[in-house]
């Protein structure tokens, strides 16, 4: 769940987000399918309060803007290549942050890393390791 200004934005049970307005709380504004094949860990409304941001437990990130579908996104991350198998090894993303003045988008995954990603651009700027205990 995140809030801002007059929004709400709810991931749900069945994998929906459903944005309401709070000055009128008896219906959502709109409810939008996240698209993930399983849960969602994580929401929070990017720079300017435009959109959402939901990060799910399959390692993915979806970009949905409120006034324009068509500008959304996803992208996958926090994936370790397995060479043994030649598959990869997924970690869930478990908290999603947006730099109020900048707008980039932080994902903190189970892996130990924290990436920063340009939303504008739809790449990654950098990759953290934080060290585990």
């Amino acid at each position: 769940m995140a809030a801002a200004e007059y929004f709400l934005a709810v991931g749900t049970a069945n994998k929906d987000v459903s944005v309401y307005d709070i000055r009128k709380m008896t219906q959502p504004f709109f409810v939008r399918n996240s698209g993930f094949a399983h849960h969602i860990r994580s929401i929070c409304w990017v720079q300017d309060n435009t959109g959402y941001a939901v990060a799910s437990s399959e390692g993915r990130v979806a970009v949905e803007f409120v006034t324009s579908s068509n500008k959304a996104f996803s992208f996958k991350c926090h994936r370790v290549p397995k060479s043994e198998t030649n598959t990869m090894l997924v970690y869930p993303i478990n908290a999603l942050g947006v730099h109020p003045k900048y707008g980039t988008l932080a994902t903190g995954g189970s892996d130990g890393t924290v990436c920063m990603w340009d939303i504008e651009s739809k790449k990654r700027i950098s990759k953290l390791q934080l060290p585990c205990s």
